[in-house]
């Protein structure tokens, strides 16, 4: 099935990402490859969410009665593995992308298109993608830690390779667009708190993790 050879050459980009970064994809080639990857995996995410929230909820129920609980827990289970690898994700590569061609032109290094950073950054995030289904298992979760490390270094070779530039220098442009996205994260922080007061700010402190991992 071609989702399965899609997941093949996703896997050898992440081993080999100098390699799968000799040539750049269009904007609608490059989501198209990320959401035929990363459709195997998703289902393994959301069967495996599905089985852990089941066994929890299974034991609620004989404990104290919560069967609607448990409906709501199904249905997120479906739900939250979708939008973290099919909406959230998407909208981080081409926020990512985005601000790091931005920084990259600037900064004058970058002289290729933008559909070049953007391939980077979608080869960058196949480990976190792919590996999506450890935060369904309790005690395989804090691994998923090496596959965020794992997608930095991804990042900094596929950028060298698609931009040309050297790997100390894709670092320092990933340290600026870092910094840029903190800066920006500052600034929705201070209008959140203008408009809705501290609530608002106590949730973006909440989620802070969650919104820069998806965000650089």
């Amino acid at each position: 099935m071609q989702v399965f050879d899609y997941l093949g050459k996703g896997v050898a980009a992440m081993l080999h990402p100098g390699e799968a970064n000799k040539r750049s994809l269009d904007v609608g080639t490059a989501y198209m490859t990320y959401y035929k990857t990363t459709f195997v995996p998703l289902v393994v995410y959301v069967l495996l969410s599905i089985v852990f929230v089941s066994a929890e909820g299974y034991v609620l129920i004989l404990r104290s009665f919560t069967a609607p609980l448990l409906g709501a827990g199904l249905l997120g289970a479906l739900v939250i593995p979708i939008a973290i690898v099919w909406v959230f994700m998407p909208i981080g590569i081409f926020v990512s992308a985005g601000l790091l061609q931005l920084v990259g032109r600037a900064a004058g290094q970058f002289k290729g298109p933008f559909g070049k950073t953007l391939t980077a950054v979608m080869y960058s995030k196949f480990p976190v993608a792919i590996f999506a289904f450890l935060l369904a298992i309790p005690f395989a979760a804090p691994l998923f830690t090496v596959f965020g490390f794992w997608a930095f270094v991804v990042s900094l070779v596929a950028l060298s390779s698609q931009q040309k530039v050297s790997w100390a220098t894709a670092l320092g442009l990933e340290v600026m667009t870092i910094v840029l996205a903190l800066a920006l994260l500052g600034i929705v922080a201070s209008l959140l708190a203008i408009s809705f007061g501290s609530s608002a700010i106590a949730w973006l402190i909440q989620h802070y993790g969650t919104l820069m991992n998806l965000a650089v």
